[in-house]
């Protein structure tokens, strides 16, 4: 995996330079494995690299550096793969003039870092990609600006005291929240589509160059067809992933997002040999492999592997992971994601892919608020009563109840909350933590951000805010990297402008990703409603594990603190088996959120003051 710490200062500054020296020597001493890529005037970047990283590294002509993957784009023609981008003198001089928007504005996308010296005017800029994951993070220390992608890299050089942010954690019990606080007091995360603008030191100021919200706002019009762009735009992002694998595992669950990225993996111009894995267990809809046998078979050839899941994982494994700046899937993680390493290397596999995004891509909820949606643009017209109908079949609610939201969204606009709703299925928290949640300032920062969008739009840019993590906080070096590529910038473009009424065509949820790969899907996977799950196998696993858990929860910081509804919170992990599986996602949440506390405050820098025990602060 990719790994880079950078070092911002002011070039005038003899006392800054000394510090900047000091920590290139601590990088030589406790990282040796790393190299310094750019080492100009007031910018040093170092690189840390494995095997499945090579060719991540392209540098900005002589002031900088992109790290990542980088293609061009294409156009809107089925059968054209987006390629590698080379970087010129000439383009490395419009990104300098440009303050790095040629890289959005001039035909580029994909999942990088970039950070130069323009040597005009000797600002540092550092820019992270519109819908890319590697991680851009920045701290300070001793008046010299740290910009890095890994929290460990932080600790094991020692280069600042870290303290947990309280009321950031607060937030994210409730739900994720797209925000450039972290966990951490001392540590910023720039978002995707941001640029940093360095004046020397810690000095600097952020743009935002790539927004979802403004590319919502410009609905496409419904007279084109939809169908084919999303199936042109799938398949170029999909194959251009591809690119440079001649080898590739796919996570097949045997549902719609799944099967999709196969069949464009299928038609790929590169052929990559394709294993697809499918797992399996005992529950009404946790064994897929009827549906994922189909998808496997249908196109060109590939091996098709099932594996069944285990329910004895031991969960104490997960306060082995890595540290990062917010709580991660560390359950899902432990189980799943090192077989799946293991397994990838056994078939020398150099990539794993997946359909991760898909609900939020495809807009899998769009029938909660497609009504609203068509109200808020075009009022009562003649089409919403059709699209009320499918919304109700959809939702399964009465015709009236479907009515009473459109109204409220376009005669009463504004007067739902969407993040407020949010709260009604948390409940294994104390009341003063739900109360203190709904006051949260990063809560009332994210709603003012996503003012003025129709009800589907803030749902959708909201849902697409949170991106896979880059790295796995279980991984290791030698693991192959993990592509979602249904999170791809000119996918997200393309359905955050298609109107959430159009995407529920024919009366089915992602109704429209269903009709663009109609011609290329099995008729079973296209016409199937339900959606697979393993709820069930995951109680298997809790209950496996309660001994552990009940330490870990009912003894453990969140419960000191008491932010957390401790009885009920017990009765969930009692010894008798529980019916109670709608408590399940915010159990595991909860779970996570523990162990990253754990994980920091076994750092003994990462100790709060005495007496800190207030939810406010």
């Amino acid at each position: 995996m990719l790994r880079y710490m950078a070092f911002v200062w002011c070039e005038a500054d003899a006392g800054q330079a000394r510090v900047v020296q000091r920590l290139a020597s601590r990088i030589g001493l406790r990282s040796p494995s790393g190299c310094c890529v750019v080492d100009r005037p007031g910018l040093k970047v170092h690189v840390w690299t494995d095997g499945q990283a090579l060719g991540e590294v392209q540098p900005l002509a002589d002031d900088g550096v992109l790290l990542g993957r980088l293609f061009t784009r294409v156009s809107d023609e089925e059968g054209e793969v987006p390629i590698p981008a080379i970087l010129n003198a000439g383009v490395c001089a419009r990104i300098a003039r440009s303050g790095g928007r040629e890289l959005i504005e001039g035909g580029y996308w994909g999942n990088y870092v970039a950070l130069w010296r323009n040597p005009e005017d000797r600002h540092a800029f550092v820019l992270r990609g519109p819908a890319s994951s590697l991680p851009c993070l920045y701290t300070s220390y001793r008046g010299v600006s740290v910009v890095f992608s890994c929290p460990e890299d932080l600790v094991r050089l020692a280069i600042c005291r870290v303290s947990v942010d309280w009321e950031y954690l607060l937030a994210q019990l409730i739900v994720l929240l797209p925000s450039r606080h972290t966990g951490l007091r001392q540590v910023t995360e720039l978002r995707s589509g941001e640029c940093m603008r360095f004046d020397g030191g810690r000095s600097y100021s952020v743009e935002i160059y790539w927004d979802p919200r403004r590319i919502a706002q410009a609905e496409t019009h419904c007279d084109r067809d939809l169908a084919a762009t999303l199936r042109w735009k799938v398949k170029a992002c999909v194959q251009a992933w591809a690119t440079g694998h001649g080898r590739i595992l796919h996570n097949l669950s045997g549902g719609l997002d799944s099967s999709i990225v196969l069949a464009a993996l299928k038609g790929a111009p590169a052929s990559p040999e394709l294993i697809c894995v499918t797992d399996y267990s005992v529950g009404a809809d946790s064994d897929e492999r009827a549906y994922a046998r189909l998808a496997a078979a249908c196109g060109r050839p590939c091996l098709h592997v099932e594996t069944r899941r285990d329910a004895s994982v031991r969960l104490e494994g997960m306060l082995g992971a890595s540290r990062w700046i917010a709580p991660q899937g560390y359950l899902r993680r432990v189980e799943v994601a090192r077989s799946r390493a293991e397994l990838a290397q056994e078939y020398e596999a150099s990539a794993i892919f997946d359909g991760s995004g898909g609900d939020q891509v495809f807009f899998s909820t769009a029938g909660s608020v497609s009504a609203s949606d068509f109200v808020c643009r075009h009022g009562f017209a003649w089409p919403l009563a059709r699209i009320i109908y499918i919304s109700a079949q959809l939702e399964r609610l009465s015709i009236w109840q479907v009515i009473g939201r459109a109204l409220l969204a376009g005669g009463l606009s504004g007067r739902r909350d969407l993040f407020a709703e949010l709260t009604s299925a948390r409940t294994l928290l104390a009341a003063d933590v739900i109360a203190a949640w709904r006051s949260n300032e990063l809560v009332d920062s994210v709603r003012t951000h996503l003012a003025g969008l129709s009800p589907g739009k803030t749902l959708q840019v909201f849902l697409l805010s949170t991106l896979n993590d880059y790295y796995d906080p279980l991984g290791q070096p030698e693991d192959p990297v993990c592509i979602s590529p249904l999170l791809s910038q000119p996918l997200l473009e393309t359905v955050l402008r298609i109107p959430s009424y159009a995407t529920i065509v024919g009366g089915m949820d992602r109704g429209l990703a269903r009709r663009a790969f109609a011609a290329e899907l099995p008729r079973a996977i296209l016409q199937r409603r339900s959606k697979g799950g393993i709820s069930e196998h995951i109680m298997a696993v809790l209950r496996a594990n309660l001994p552990f858990l009940r330490e870990l929860l009912l003894d453990g910081v969140l419960a000191q603190r008491r932010f957390l509804d401790r009885t009920k919170v017990a009765e969930l992990l009692a010894d008798r088996p529980t019916a109670a599986t709608q408590g399940m996602a915010e159990i595991m949440r909860l779970i996570c959120v523990e162990v990253w506390l754990r994980l920091w405050l076994q750092h003994a820098e990462a100790t709060l003051p005495p007496g800190d025990r207030d939810i406010s602060h």
